[in-house]
């Protein structure tokens, strides 16, 4: 496995073909629509983010939680239409704060 800075999924919705494209080090998260940038934003230090956009007079909400482990969903009418949207990105961080854990308990069990 090794290091990608630029993370991209693609998912289909209500016909639409939806390019999100995450990028690790800037922290930019871009989400196309069928090639038309719909949405863009930096994350930054922010471990909560919500936004909407609108798409053919569709409103989607973005909720994207990362403070102990990855969370990114779309919701179109308070309804979840994708659970995950970097599923991948969300495996690695279940991982590695599984990882730390098992580390940390160790230290303190040896210790």
């Amino acid at each position: 496995m090794s290091f990608k800075a630029v993370e991209l999924e693609e998912h289909w919705l209500d016909g639409n073909r939806f390019h999100l494209k995450y990028h690790r080090l800037s922290t930019k998260l871009e989400i196309r629509v069928d090639d038309e940038l719909v949405h863009s934003c930096h994350l930054y230090f922010r471990p909560l983010y919500k936004a909407c956009f609108k798409v053919e007079d569709i409103e989607y909400q973005l909720s994207i939680t990362w403070f102990l482990i990855w969370r990114s969903k779309l919701k179109k009418n308070d309804k979840v239409e994708i659970g995950e949207l970097f599923p991948r990105r969300r495996r690695k961080s279940v991982v590695m704060l599984g990882y730390l854990t098992t580390v940390a308990c160790l230290k303190v069990l040896l210790l």
